[in-house]
């Protein structure tokens, strides 16, 4: 407390520092403030955590810069910084070695520049920040960099007290030589030189570990008043002092206060700030610079950015309805449509939704721009809505994702003409009935010598009738062409003989008999369900995850799947890959398994060639196929990234009754219930950044829970 007293005229704000430089213009978008969030990686344990908070941000539709020491104390994986950047962070350079003597001599210093810069080169690199914020301005322009962010507004815990009192970016023009004194216009100054982001919010380190505080309450304040003057809240957070599990060490504070802090400023400020990465806002003052040189530095500057691809600056946010960026056209707002549209509308994405009646958790989405009524008919009015849907609203060249089976039908057997008009993410339908079309499946499973269950396909009710097998099977679509109530419900338990006929005879009034296969149910519940869930190009995975689909409703064979975990099991993995591979698919898909506990093998029971129930579980390891799906069809770089086990994901309003129904029935422990809620864990409806569909989904599980439960009701 004496510390905090000593420096409270000079910190956290340091009075006039808050004046812009002159002429500026604002911020692209016309945004009130910029939020740069950077972290300084200076141990093992700080790169052990980067994944973990890559993700964290992810979740909570942020970017940052993870900057790393080339010759420290831990080896930089390639395949991290790959990672990073295929999702849109930044990889900048720290230091050299982060031994405190960067700038013990000019000569040295030289020697150092010529490491750094090859290090630049091969990480595609164009920021630096020194080692303990220790500088020479000057003589960073040996540094082939866009930026410099070893300085502060104001510090006076750094080795180097002295701050330059602005919480605006400045530019540093090269001093050809002579003594220069750095301006902090970004206007007025040479046209050669770089761009120095001074961190303007007060460092983690020094807040929760040194000062001890208790709560980002001063990075909230602080944050405030800059938002209020218009600068750049600029943060360097740790990964090394951060901890993500329970008990936190003396050099460690929660990672809750990093995540309050961000809920706040996406909650407070939603829409008002521009989250750049530091290249890009350092991009931003280059331009700002290049302006004011080139002549009136207003109209200069708007017409630079706009060549440059930045867009015009406006006083008001960029219109909702604004069709000018590439968006992404989602049929379905049921939960799975949610999580593709929170994933991409997190990463500025503009997203609308073709919802079905009945579906309206997604189209409540502060991501979903737009919705629109998906058309009931048949597929020739689909396509018709499509194509008049390209022409009218301005969506050509929009990517269409596909949630359920029938749409993912119509645009593969419409794959030439809806091509011209979209960016398709399934395949044409020669290479998609593989895995659409059973009767496919069951043969090339057959043929690569992958188990799947007994399955039959009789041609008449003759055949049904005279039918030697054991109950209970279930009767299934092998190709779902239309929504009825066979496919809607995805199979139909029937445990004797006359069930069967009866129910056969109602699915031959919907669909052909040829499309009507029946097939033994394998014994087992939670415990031995499996699913294989990939990101595929001509049949290679470049992102996968293994899961166990522990809980679903029916538990027997499952409509849809309420609580997953991810697990690591190649068992599943090998048969999936050989799958994929003999058909070359390119694609999400979802490859279903059950293991038989009557001889222990993995069956296949279905392929989902779609964005399925669960999918935004791979995002809590790293794994987010909404939007690598999203990279791989515009022709962007996917990282290969294979999620690990322990992550869990629950959809709540369906689990919790299924659960107590387990419980009752003694196949589930209250203490394992409990036990499988723990966080952390991804849900398929709440989210703290979204919450209107997590509030529109409350009631709906009071009243499955009492209709489930009462005795005149009649199940979900």
């Amino acid at each position: 407390m004496r510390l905090r007293k000593r420096v409270g005229d000079v910190w956290p704000i340091m009075p006039g520092s808050e004046r812009p430089p002159k002429n500026w213009p604002g911020w692209p978008g016309g945004k009130k403030f910029a939020f740069v969030l950077t972290h300084d990686v200076e141990g093992k344990a700080g790169l052990g955590k980067c994944r973990s908070l890559m993700q964290l941000e992810l979740e909570l539709g942020f970017r940052s810069s993870f900057n790393f020491i080339p010759e420290g104390s831990y080896p930089v994986p390639a395949e991290l910084r790959e990672e990073l950047t295929a999702y849109g962070f930044e990889v900048g350079i720290h230091d050299l070695k982060h031994d405190g003597h960067l700038f013990a001599s000019r000569r040295g210093f030289k020697r150092r520049a010529v490491r750094i810069n090859d290090y630049a080169r091969k990480w595609g690199a164009s920021g630096f920040r020194s080692g303990f914020m220790l500088r020479n301005l000057d003589w960073l322009h040996d540094l082939e960099v866009e930026y410099d962010a070893s300085t502060f507004d104001t510090d006076p815990f750094e080795p180097q007290p002295q701050g330059r009192h602005t919480i605006f970016p400045f530019w540093v023009p090269n001093p050809n030589g002579s003594s220069l004194e750095h301006q902090r216009s970004a206007i007025n100054s040479s046209s050669r030189g770089y761009v120095e982001l001074p961190y303007t919010l007060p460092q983690d380190f020094t807040l929760f570990v040194l000062l001890q505080e208790k709560w980002p309450e001063i990075w909230m304040r602080k944050l405030d008043w800059i938002a209020d003057h218009g600068g750049m809240a600029l943060v360097d957070v740790h990964p090394d002092y951060l901890c993500f599990d329970a008990i936190a060490t003396s050099r460690e504070y929660p990672v809750t206060h990093y995540k309050s802090f961000l809920e706040y400023v996406s909650r407070r400020y939603n829409g008002a700030f521009w989250n750049a990465t530091p290249r890009k806002v350092a991009q931003f003052c280059a331009r700002v610079t290049k302006a004011a040189t080139a002549g009136d530095p207003r109209q200069e500057f708007h017409r630079d950015l706009e060549n440059a691809g930045w867009g015009r600056l406006t006083t008001t946010p960029t219109g909702l309805g604004n069709c000018d960026q590439i968006g992404a056209l989602i049929t379905g707002a049921d939960y799975r449509g949610l999580g593709i549209a929170r994933s991409l509308g997190r990463r500025g994405i503009p997203v609308w939704l073709l919802k079905r009646p009945g579906h309206h958790l997604a189209a409540v989405s502060k991501y979903a721009r737009n919705s629109e009524v998906w058309p009931l008919g048949d597929e020739a009015q689909g396509v018709d809505f499509l194509l008049n849907l390209a022409e009218r609203k301005g969506v050509k060249g929009w990517v269409l994702i596909p949630t359920d089976d029938e749409v993912v039908g119509l645009v593969a057997r419409h794959h030439d003409v809806l091509a011209k008009q979209f960016c398709l993410t399934v395949p044409p339908w020669d290479k998609l009935s593989w895995f659409c079309d059973k009767r496919q499946l069951n043969k090339l499973a057959r043929e690569l010598k992958v188990d799947q269950p007994w399955t039959v396909y009789p041609r008449d009710r003759e055949e049904v009738t005279q039918l030697r097998c054991s109950f209970p099977v279930i009767i299934k679509p092998a190709l779902r062409e239309a929504y009825n109530p066979l496919t809607a419900a995805k199979a139909w338990r029937v445990d004797d003989r006359a069930s069967l006929i009866a129910r056969y005879d109602e699915a031959c009034s919907m669909m052909a008999p040829e499309l009507i296969m029946i097939q033994e149910v394998i014994p087992g519940w939670g415990e031995a369900q499996f699913s294989y869930a990939a990101l595929c190009q001509n049949g290679r995975p470049l992102a996968s995850i293994v899961a166990r689909r522990a809980r679903q409703y029916p538990m027997d064979f499952g409509r849809f799947s309420t609580y997953v975990e991810t697990i690591d099991d190649p068992g599943v993995v090998q048969p999936s890959v050989r799958l994929l591979e003999a058909a070359r698919y390119t694609g999400l898909v979802e490859v279903e398994f059950k293991r038989d506990p009557r001889d222990g093998r993995f069956k296949v029971l279905d392929v989902n060639p779609r964005v399925w129930g669960w999918h935004t579980l791979g995002s809590r390891v790293g794994v987010d196929f909404s939007y690598l799906l999203w990279r791989m069809v515009r022709g962007e770089a996917v990282p290969e990234v294979h999620g690990g086990p322990g992550a869990r994901w629950i959809r709540m309003n369906t689990d919790f009754p299924v659960a107590i129904l387990e419980i009752m029935r003694g196949r589930l422990t209250l203490g394992d219930y409990l036990r499988s809620l723990r966080r952390p864990f991804e849900s398929a409806i709440f989210a703290t950044d979204d919450p209107l569909p997590g509030m529109l989904e409350t009631p709906r599980l009071v009243y499955l829970f009492l209709r489930r439960l009462l005795p005149w009701s009649g199940g979900f």
